[in-house]
């Protein structure tokens, strides 16, 4: 099931012409990049962390990726949004939920992919990894 949804997240994304974005209140720092070599060095607990804060950083990207930013922030008018107090109020509801979204993650994720194999993680983490790096350069 969880290949699945990658999958299906992957081709969308190639297909939609994924752009790069960060969101309106916050910075998100570029990703530290992984090799199969340095992955493997890692227990299931480190492999785990690495993936929930991928997962975590991929859910703050995704609501912008359509709106064709570059840089290092983003402004409402930059993502060719007006700059209104209903528009203001939709982007902080958005960052408000991308972070109880991402704090269900954690206490949740943090219990459950360690049961999962060793080299599946590491292709998870591998594959998350290409998706946000393809979002940050703008592909």
């Amino acid at each position: 099931m969880m290949k699945k949804i990658l999958i299906a997240l992957s081709i969308l994304l190639v297909m939609g012409g994924v752009v790069s974005a960060q969101p309106a209140g916050g910075t998100i720092e570029r990703s530290e990049i992984f090799t199969v070599g340095d992955l493997d060095k890692l227990g299931k607990l480190q492999l785990t962390k690495i993936y929930i804060d991928q997962v975590q950083k991929l859910n703050l990207l995704i609501p912008y990726v359509p709106f064709n930013q570059k840089g290092e922030a983003v402004a409402l008018t930059n993502m060719g949004i007006p700059n209104t107090k209903d528009n203001n109020a939709f982007i902080k509801k958005l960052d408000v939920s991308c972070s109880d979204h991402n704090q269900a993650i954690d206490s949740t994720m943090a219990n459950v992919v360690p049961y999962a194999d060793k080299p599946d993680i590491i292709k998870a983490i591998l594959f998350i990894q290409d998706v946000i790096q393809r979002i940050e350069l703008g592909i």
